[in-house]
């Protein structure tokens, strides 16, 4: 192969802070790089950013098995690499390297990946060569996330739960924010003030429900699937008036559980499910469930990264340098020197 390509970006992945009604966008950077083995002919080299969304389920209805299909196209962008003109560019042997800058605006919804459906976004560098050479190309998929704004309110305020169950048990149930990252652990505190004389509790367990609801906006058609997550059950006998923070670990890989996010075709939900059962009782219920919403974001709100991209007028030779963040002021820009060749 006389020609070969490599996409760089200077970011694994795009990050948004902030819901997108209100989110500013970042600007992603890097180059395309290609190496060549013999002096080569290109007419056009460009980078296209696609994003697409897909959702395909199985009903029955009727007795009949039906699947249902949903796609958008989000953003489609070409961005050129090189000048147009008419002859095409002769390019050395070697290595050539060729920055480009994309904006991604903050409204833009997040990758995710479940099982019947995605949202995704790729780069596409293409190298057209004349006739009967074919066209070189090269992908590589580039991740959105969000998280949230620093000192987010709605993101960071605690859970409080009070309420009696049957006349008689008043109990407490806090948590000390509603959001929580991938691989944190979500601390529980139950509080229980039973009014009935030697009351005992055989056990508390803890469940995270998620919900997946795949949608059809033109059809009305959509449909929900359901995981649950099961902490370690505390099975000790409690009796009497108590309280226990239970300790409940989150995965860290995405594979197990999957983080929040409000799309046209897809929804993702979760829920803190809480069960305590009750020993001592000899009529009635055994048991009472408090059910409560929770939000699972890609990363803590408390990691060391978790801060607004900070506006610099600074420039840097190098486009791998700089982290994603507002563009440059244009007086930077226009007495900046780069040794790598800028696209147009």
């Amino acid at each position: 192969m006389a020609i070969r390509m490599e996409i760089i970006p200077s970011e694994d992945q795009v990050t948004l802070h902030g819901p997108p009604a209100e989110s500013g966008g970042v600007v992603l950077e890097g180059k395309v790089v290609i190496y060549l083995l013999e002096e080569t002919k290109v007419k056009s080299l460009s980078l296209k950013l696609t994003g697409k969304a897909k959702a395909s389920w199985k009903c029955t209805y009727n007795g009949k098995t039906h699947v249902r299909h949903a796609k958008r196209e989000i953003i489609k962008m070409v961005k050129p690499l090189l000048p147009l003109k008419s002859e095409p560019h002769v390019l050395p042997p070697g290595k050539h390297e060729f920055a480009f800058e994309l904006p991604f605006e903050g409204s833009l919804p997040e990758t995710v990946h479940v099982k019947n459906g995605c949202i995704q976004y790729m780069l596409k560098a293409i190298a057209d060569r004349p006739f009967p050479k074919r066209k070189s190309t090269q992908r590589h998929e580039i991740p959105i996330v969000r998280f949230s704004f620093p000192g987010s309110v709605s993101h960071l305020q605690p859970i409080n739960v009070h309420d009696v169950w049957n006349d008689n048990i008043p109990y407490e149930i806090s948590l000390p924010v509603k959001s929580f990252g991938l691989g944190d652990i979500i601390p529980v505190t139950i509080k229980l003030f039973p009014e009935v004389k030697d009351a005992t509790f055989k056990s508390i367990s803890c469940h995270l429900k998620e919900c997946v609801t795949y949608c059809k906006p033109e059809s009305g058609r959509f449909k929900v699937e359901r995981q649950w997550l099961n902490f370690t059950t505390d099975s000790d006998d409690l009796s009497g008036i108590f309280e226990k923070t239970l300790h409940l670990p989150i995965p860290s890989e995405s594979d197990s559980i999957h983080y929040d996010c409000s799309t046209e075709l897809i929804k993702i939900q979760h829920k803190l499910k809480m069960r305590v059962e009750i020993d001592s009782l000899e009529e009635g219920e055994k048991a009472f469930y408090v059910e409560f919403p929770i939000i699972i974001m890609a990363e803590s709100n408390n990691g060391p990264d978790q801060s607004l991209p900070v506006y610099t007028a600074e420039w840097f030779p190098n486009v791998c340098a700089r982290r994603m963040s507002l563009p440059p002021s244009y007086d930077c820009v226009s007495t900046s020197q780069s040794t790598v060749m800028t696209a147009p």
